[in-house]
């Protein structure tokens, strides 16, 4: 039987979470309270039931009604990677056959998939690919004199690693709201300087009240001499640990700070018994920041994204369009910092 649930009130979903072998932080529940906070809106999650009503089947959408960017079902918008969740093609089928009426009924633009686990493939859906962004996975072990062993056969990233140890750099864990203004203060300063709108405060609020401070994460702060000049904030799940959110000081770029956080959470999730460290997403053309994660061991992967809309919605997709990202650029260095965080503010509702 096919339906529609509310993940945070139907508690079999986080249970269907947890056992299907395919399942992220991103599909819990907790990343919808985040969503929800920031796109005020109810999540729409398409479940298939079977006979004894419990959840065979389930993909996750947020449906996001905007005049700039369309209307649209995104799964799941401010989410690495986020994609069906099925033991069979036959029920991918049946799950995608429904959002896609909603499509050809003209009820949103276009449908977005953030990657892809299932045996059957995106083209069999009528789904057509973006080849937006790389992947960085490194695998952990318990043992850490031979994890830090192999990592510094780079010789980059055992000198970097060394001057930040002996730099003075100090690392702890978030645990107030002034940390978190402290971290927030950092990511706009680092967005801008890449010429992103910056995070707004309370999307960065609502991922620490809802997915850290739950058990699912931590925040890492570099300091030195008091002063914050780096931080890291992590979601954890299942066997993985991710970097969600990466901010620093520029001006405090020779201490390598990012360098010896990296490594502490490192440290932190092999402690944990976790078993993969992932990097997150990156853009194929930001060669600094792929050239960071290689250096520490990691398996280097193609992350599609899927979309489906009718004639004439593909220029609605931003991230499809190859004039988007100039027009944003532009418009983000000419915008003095207080106009940014509005503009964010603003625009964030409509864009993730």
């Amino acid at each position: 039987m096919m339906r529609t649930i509310d993940p945070i009130a139907d508690k079999r979903w986080d249970d269907f979470v947890m056992k299907h072998p395919q399942g992220t932080i991103f599909h819990h529940s907790a990343w919808a309270r985040v969503l929800v906070d920031r796109y005020k809106c109810s999540p729409t999650y398409y479940v298939v039931e079977d006979e004894h009503g419990e959840i065979a089947a389930g993909i996750p959408f947020i449906r996001i009604q905007s005049r700039l960017a369309g209307r649209r079902l995104a799964c799941l918008p401010c989410s690495e990677y986020c994609y069906p969740l099925a033991y069979s093609p036959e029920a991918v089928v049946q799950l995608l056959a429904t959002a896609k009426d909603e499509v050809d009924c003209g009820h949103t633009s276009f449908l977005e998939i953030r990657g892809w686990k299932d045996a059957i493939t995106p083209g069999e859906l009528e789904l057509v690919e973006s080849p937006l962004y790389l992947r960085h996975v490194t695998a952990l072990n318990d043992d850490l004199e031979r994890l830090r062993a192999g990592l510094e056969k780079n010789h980059h990233l055992k000198r970097n690693l060394k001057k930040a140890e002996e730099s003075g750099v100090t690392i702890r864990e978030a645990d107030s709201e002034d940390d978190l203004r402290q971290f927030y203060r950092l990511s706009v300063t680092t967005r801008r300087r890449l010429n992103m709108l910056p995070w707004p405060y309370p999307f960065i609020k609502s991922i620490y009240r809802h997915v850290v401070a739950p058990g699912h994460g931590f925040l890492l702060l570099a300091e030195l001499d008091g002063k914050a000049i780096a931080g890291s904030l992590y979601l954890c799940f299942k066997d993985s640990v991710l970097l969600k959110i990466n901010a620093s000081d520029k001006d405090y770029s020779q201490y390598r700070a990012n360098y010896l956080i990296t490594w502490r959470a490192m440290e932190r999730a092999c402690r944990g018994g976790y078993k993969r460290f992932d990097f997150g997403i990156s853009d194929p053309d930001n060669s600094g920041l792929i050239a960071f994660k290689r250096q520490w061991g990691s398996d280097e992967m193609p992350l599609p994204y899927y979309y489906y809309s009718v004639a004439g919605h593909s220029r609605l997709m931003p991230k499809v369009n190859p004039a988007y990202r100039p027009v944003y650029t532009a418009a983000n260095k000419l915008m003095p910092g207080f106009a940014a965080k509005l503009a964010a503010a603003i625009l964030y509702r409509h864009m993730g």
